[in-house]
């Protein structure tokens, strides 16, 4: 197979900063590198579509570059290095590791749970799990010693200690699945062995790993192998070493060990915040137990960053604009390309009025979603069946590239973390109108608009709060701002108490609590409440963000609900085609004549490129029960959508009923406009679809016209009266 894959290490900086690309291609010999300025997205031809011309820009990069593949060192583990690390006066030879596991995937492979080895890799133990039983495996052993036979189980709780005396030559094994602490008894499990090692010197090893196979032989990057998937909590060298969780932050990427010191670093992020061997069911909340979440669970498909070196560096000139740029890698001759998009921020003190707020947590939560290939409901919600590209593939392809909060790790268990940082297929400006293609689309009705606008992403606001938005006079949201962290909220809360104007231009907006890491750029955590048809995305007993300790779920379940900030919230998706919007008595009220200036038509966005429609995928109602001001005015609504729409708490079977009378109503899109005390303004469409109608007839209609309407006046300085 051919490929080019690529990412960059920040998704957003500013005028005169670096930013390095880590490029990796397979079976191409050189590839051609340009940057470009992305203004609309290439999501088809005619006059309904956007014109994909991007802007070539000047820089001194080579044109060609020599290709070569980098291999990403994916599987999460612990590990401690030091010169002399077994080698301590308290052990002598004798070393006693002990620990409880909890294995949620036995292969017929082996799964290492336990590595020690020597500064290179040459001298090596290592513990291992698979379908025949425990074995232990050496460097110097002629043949494996199997340790136990029968009975692990995946999803049970196991004691273990093995023996290692070194200068004896002797070995011992005992594992108990009969621990105190263990709700389900596994009686058979209670078994001890005796057995024969080499002699030889302990002073060589210094490498501790748990849950890999460290392969050490690339000086530059320790790759693991066989990966563990499971929990292991209590980790101990008898005398040396005791690993507990519950001794730090759970955000931390350490595990402490409490009797010397010797700390375990986490590398590509196992799961943290997770139950452990003390977990008694009392709470769910770590923060009130921690010793209940001392657990760490490790997957084979765990990823933060690829660890690319770096082929290309690339120095922002002062002299370019906001916005959102890309490299654009491509092999002509392979038929073979990639974009590396990131976004460029105006410098401090020379923004303009507008920013559009690049919905970059939502790119990372669904980076590398896999789907449209895996999904057994994705034909059922559509209406049709399903239609791949090449980028599905990729990932069944190249499991290296990592997963996203929608997948599921091979082990059954579910996705907490998704980083940037690695390649990501599917945040380009080309293929399905989805996403960035969608959020382009917003770049190209202000270009077509004639205004100057700056461009800001989502991870940029969360670390700088209000300071980052407080030089604008209005701010639009994207297509699909879902994934929210409290900074994010708190921020645009503080914009439309300020005079502020906010666009809420998409739908499903401000939905999922979002955590950030504080050290960790481009990596967010989501934990689901469990309550929504597809995705009951965590064990129940683990719902409190590691990062953040708040509890996952929506912003709703916190009391937080979209409606307070944008008048609307969302209620309900369908995927198979979208409506345009009735006007209601509102939209002749009199403080919303401005919005429908040169518009006469009682049906606004009866069409798109998105299904057909302005209204639809996931939609937004005005509530005021759950917060929407009463004030607000509902200037048109969306109706008539198909029975494959379906409200939020109805679980996926269900989408083969027809609606009830009471849900029929609710199945709609609201277009909410209200003023805010401070003589700031929010105005919010409820709709994902939206954007896929601004370009239909080449920018000529009434979505493009009332979104011009509505910029227009929220640029202008003048305060909104706020009604009595």
């Amino acid at each position: 197979m051919k490929s080019i894959l690529a990412y960059a290490d920040k998704q957003s900086l500013f005028p005169g900063e670096e930013l390095e690309f880590k490029v990796s291609t397979e079976n191409i010999e050189e590839y051609d590198v340009e940057i470009v300025r992305l203004k609309e997205p290439a999501v088809g031809e005619g006059d309904d579509f956007p014109d994909y011309s991007p802007i070539k820009m000047e820089t001194d990069l080579p044109k060609k570059i020599k290709g070569r593949k980098q291999e990403t060192a994916f599987g999460s583990y612990a590990i401690v290095e030091e010169s002399n690390l077994l080698n301590n006066s308290k052990v002598g030879s004798r070393l006693i590791f002990s620990g409880h596991i909890f294995p949620t995937l036995i292969k017929e492979e082996d799964s290492t749970v336990l590595f020690i080895s020597n500064t290179d890799g040459s001298k090596y133990y290592k513990l291992c799990i698979n379908s025949k039983g425990f074995e232990v495996a050496s460097s110097t052993l002629k043949d494996r010693i199997l340790l136990h036979d029968k009975g692990i189980k995946n999803n049970r709780w196991y004691y273990f200690e093995l023996e290692l005396d070194l200068n004896e030559g002797k070995g011992s094994w005992m594992i108990n699945g009969e621990n105190e602490k263990d709700r389900i008894k596994e009686k058979e499990i209670n078994t001890s062995l005796d057995f024969e090692i080499p002699k030889e010197n302990i002073e060589d090893y210094n490498t501790l790993v748990l849950a890999a196979y460290l392969d050490k032989s690339d000086a530059k990057i320790n790759y693991p192998r066989e990966c563990f998937n499971g929990k292991i909590d209590h980790f101990k060298v008898v005398d040396l070493i005791h690993f507990d969780g519950a001794a730090n932050e759970m955000a931390d990427q350490e595990l402490i060990d409490i009797n010397n010191g010797h700390n375990a670093k986490l590398i590509n992020f196992p799961t943290r915040a997770v139950t452990g061997i003390d977990w008694n069911g009392e709470t769910t909340n770590f923060v009130v137990d921690p010793k209940a979440y001392s657990a760490v669970h490790f997957h084979e498909d765990d990823l933060y960053d690829s660890n690319w070196e770096t082929d290309f560096t690339l120095t922002i000139p002062d002299s370019w604009e906001s916005g959102v740029y890309a490299a654009y890698l491509r092999s002509e001759a392979d038929d073979r390309e990639f974009y590396v998009p990131f976004i460029l921020r105006a410098t401090k003190g020379n923004e303009k009025k507008c920013a559009f707020l690049v919905s970059t947590a939502t790119y990372a939560a669904y980076a590398n979603m896999n789907l449209r290939v895996h999904a057994q409901f994705n034909e059922l919600i559509h209406g049709r069946l399903t239609v791949t590209d090449y980028t599905d593939w990729y990932m069944v392809n190249y499991p290296e590239l990592g997963l996203s909060c929608y997948d599921i790790h091979r082990d059954g268990s579910i996705v907490v973390y998704s980083s940037m940082k690695r390649p990501v297929t599917n945040f380009r400006p080309t293929g399905r109108i989805y996403k960035m293609c969608m959020d382009l689309l917003i770049i190209a009705w202000l270009e077509r608009s004639g205004i100057e606008y700056d461009v800001i992403a989502d991870e940029d606001v969360h670390r700088e709060g209000y300071e980052s938005l407080k030089a604008y006079t209005t701010v639009i949201t994207s297509s699909h701002p879902e994934y929210y962290s409290a900074s994010m909220l708190d921020s645009l809360d503080e914009l439309v108490n300020n005079s502020g104007r906010l666009m809420y231009l998409g739908g499903n907006g401000f939905f999922w609590v979002t955590g950030y890491h504080n050290d960790y750029p481009g990596i967010v955590e989501v934990r689901r409440n469990g309550k929504f048809f597809a995705w009951s995305s965590y064990d129940c007993a683990d719902p409190f963000l590691s990062f953040t300790k708040e509890q996952g779920g929506t912003w709703g379940s916190a009391g937080r609900n979209p409606e307070k900030l944008a008048g609307v919230g969302f209620v309900l998706q369908g995927f198979d085609t979208c409506e345009g919007y009735t006007r209601s008595n509102d939209s002749y009220d009199e403080r919303v004549q401005f919005i429908f200036d040169g518009i006469d038509d009682e049906v606004i966005g009866d069409f798109g490129i998105l299904q057909g429609g302005a209204a639809g995928y996931e939609m937004d109602n005005y509530n005021v029960r759950n917060g929407s001001p009463e004030h607000g005015l509902v200037i048109a609504s969306s109706e008539d959508h198909s029975n494959l729409y379906e409200m939020l708490e109805v679980k996926v079977e269900s989408y083969l009923d027809y609606h009830t009378a009471i849900d029929k109503a609710r199945i709609r899109a609201d277009i909410v406009f209200f003023e805010t005390p401070s003589g700031g303004a929010v105005f919010s469409v409820g709709s994902i679809a939206w954007c896929g109608s601004f370009s239909v007839n080449n920018y000529e209609n009434n979505i493009k016209k009332l979104s011009d309407n509505v910029l227009h006046r929220f640029m202008d300085p003048t305060p909104f009266e706020y009604p009595e």
